[in-house]
């Protein structure tokens, strides 16, 4: 790279403080995962993780072996009182700001393999995509209702 490229790129971070990073400065503060409850094909997880870095996280997937597939979704309420869930493409975190996964609102919609396979205290673990070469991962333990 020459010192041109150099300088430029320097000057364009410099200029851009909320460029998205990699996932290596998310921080997990707490969770959990919803313990199916026999004969159900979904169940939830919510966790709460923090940016802790100077410039936007975008979390673009989440996956995890123990499951069928991993969904992000956003609960509302209508003025009605009709609940709706809404699939979310990303999660975008600021700089040092805590996302709060948690029910009524964003969380994870994880499909159920098999029920039977699952234990209240037992340990579900996940991996978050932040980009092309960059994941995350965390576990997050498994809750009776």
């Amino acid at each position: 790279m020459s010192k041109i490229q150099l300088c430029l790129t320097l000057l364009l971070i410099a200029l851009c403080p909320n460029i998205v990073i990699a996932c290596d400065s998310l921080e997990l503060l707490d969770g959990w995962v919803k313990k199916p409850l026999p004969g159900t094909k979904y169940t939830a997880a919510y966790f709460s993780i923090k940016n802790n870095s100077h410039g936007t996280q975008s979390i673009n997937k989440f996956s995890s072996d123990q499951f069928k597939k991993v969904m992000m979704h956003s609960s509302s309420t209508n003025s009605e009182g009709i609940t709706k869930m809404n699939p979310v493409s990303s999660l975008m975190l600021l700089p040092s700001q805590i996302l709060e996964a948690k029910p009524g609102g964003i969380h994870l919609m994880l499909s159920v393999k098999n029920f039977e396979l699952f234990n209240a205290d037992q340990l579900i673990s996940f991996s978050a995509s932040c980009g092309k070469n960059s994941s995350w991962q965390f576990s997050l333990p498994m809750k009776s209702p």
